[in-house]
Parts: structure tokens; sequence; C-alpha cells
């Protein structure tokens, strides 16, 4: 089930059946859809948000797990947990492109504010993947603590923050540089991580 909320309120708007349990969700930018990872499937479920409707199954491989959307709206970004691989759908022919990492269990991710970098949590091998949005292929691999989850960016994208789960603590990166600036401590079972 997807639900939509009213935030003043929080009041339900919208109930969605989905033909698979949901994992993690992402609106796109405009706000007219939405895609959602499955447990345990291969497949994304593409939302009409505007009409409260499944519109239709995109079919991957593996395990997707996380999903972005690149600040355009129109190519979205997913991670496929237990390889080594992510996945760039095209929303507009719907093509999904592999793209290799070499990182292992590639887990959560984010794209740069000005859209031009996605940056890939590897959950078993401890570092951050870059990948450069136009040419589709990696271009840097930062360390992070141990079983890093989430990621976030600052708002004019200087530094991204990476949740590690394991080692508790969060690795602050410059972006620019891709130097790691330290460690926030936190305590063990960090999951997610927001920059206001």
């Amino acid at each position: 089930m997807l639900r939509r909320v009213d935030p003043p309120t929080l009041s339900v708007k919208a109930e969605v059946s989905l033909p698979e349990a949901p994992h993690n969700i992402a609106v796109s930018p405009d706000g007219q859809v939405a895609l959602l990872t499955s447990l345990g499937s291969s497949r994304i479920w593409l939302v009409n948000v505007q009409r409260d409707q499944v519109m239709e199954k995109i079919q991957t491989a593996g395990s997707p797990h996380d999903v972005v959307f690149e600040p355009k709206g129109q190519v979205a970004w997913i991670t496929n947990w237990e390889s080594s691989l992510i996945f760039r759908v095209d929303l507009g022919s719907r093509r999904v492109m592999v793209v290799p990492t070499g990182g292992k269990s590639p887990h959560h991710l984010a794209v740069t504010p000005d859209g031009k970098e996605v940056w890939i949590t590897n959950h078993r091998s401890g570092d951050v993947t870059v990948i450069d949005t136009a040419r589709r292929e990696e271009v840097a691999r930062i360390p992070a603590g141990k079983a890093p989850h989430h990621i976030a960016f600052s708002r004019d994208g200087r530094r991204a923050y990476v949740a590690n789960n394991e080692s508790g603590d969060i690795t602050v990166i410059d972006v620019a540089s891709r130097r790691d600036l330290g460690q926030i401590p936190t305590g063990r079972g960090l999951h997610g991580v927001a920059v206001r």
C-alpha cells in the first residue's frame, strides 16, 4: 500500500494498492510520478501521483533497493543490492541501462544539487562510488565508515554526509576534492541522515 498524506493535517488523502510490498520511493521533481522499489523483486513500479494509480512496472534485474531522480526529472538512478551494479532509467523511453560501480552491495544514493553526479554508498565495501551522470561511469570511489547507508548533501553541494550503520558515525566529505573531512560520532545503528 502507498498512502499520500497531507502534511499540515496529517490526513490520508489517497491510498494506492500495489502488487508487491514497497520498500523505497522517490517522487519526481515536478510531483507527477513516483518510482518505488519492492523487497525481493526485480521490478520498479511507476505510480501516477496525480491520479493515485499504478501506471506500469519497469523490469530490471537483481534486487533494486533505493531510487533517486535527477533534478530535471526524466532520469532516475537505482541501486542493485547484492551486486556491484546500479541502474539508470530513462522515463521517456523506459530504457534501463546497467552501470558498474566497483563497490560491493550498492545501498543508497543521492544526486548532487547540480545534477552532475550521483553518489552511491556501498554497504559491504565501506565506501562511496561517484558516478558522472553525463558520462554514465564511475569517476571516483571514496572511503567511508563501516556499512554506510544513506547519504545527503548540503544545500550548496559542498559537503556530503554519509550515515555509517555499523561504525556509528557520519563521514563528512568535501565534494570538490573527494576528501574525507572526518567523522561525527552518533552511536551504532545509524540509518539515515538529513541536512537542513
